[in-house]
């Protein structure tokens, strides 16, 4: 029996192994909101969320640093989001960006935005929409980030940032 459990209990090491995979996480209210943002009072920030505050419109724009070392050289954007309507203007999007240090340009990676979204949210359920690409990663070059906009022109809208995440 003792025998059955040890050979159990490796098998099972050895499955956890073979689907581990690299993951950084990110919620919205752990990024810095822009000045506009704040100056106009557009958000709130509540349980790790950022949405609209009530009766504002606008855009709220959220920068996330991304760690300095990884660790691994992410392959996939992913954003965790809530967005109940399909009306042109109202959506969640991040960016992937670049910065080289020595010069300061910037080069955006890849975008996702909820409203390429196969469906809109409902019932307060948050949605996950995440995109691969291609890029070298050099942190010894290049500053990363995460550019958060969270854009509602209808104040009847529900457009939420929850979290967004980098893996490999």
């Amino acid at each position: 029996m003792i025998k059955a459990l040890v050979i159990a209990a490796g098998i099972f090491t050895i499955s956890m192994r073979s689907y581990a995979f690299d993951q950084w996480n990110v919620t919205g209210t752990s990024c810095v909101a822009d000045a506009a943002s704040i100056r106009d009072s557009l958000y709130i920030g509540t349980g790790g969320t950022v949405k609209f505050a009530a009766q504002k419109v606008g855009n709220i724009v959220l920068y996330c640093p991304v760690a300095f070392n990884l660790g691994f050289k992410p392959t996939v954007l992913g954003m965790t989001y809530y967005d109940d309507t399909a009306a042109v203007g109202n959506h969640v999007s991040v960016q992937f960006i670049k910065m080289e240090i020595g010069t300061g340009a910037l080069t955006k990676i890849v975008t996702i935005d909820s409203d390429i979204a196969a469906s809109i949210t409902s019932h307060g359920n948050a949605s996950l929409i995440g995109q691969e690409f291609e890029d070298a990663y050099d942190p010894k070059n290049f500053a990363y980030y995460l550019r958060i906009d969270i854009i509602r022109n209808s104040p009847t809208a529900n457009e939420t940032i929850y979290a967004v995440s980098l893996l490999k």
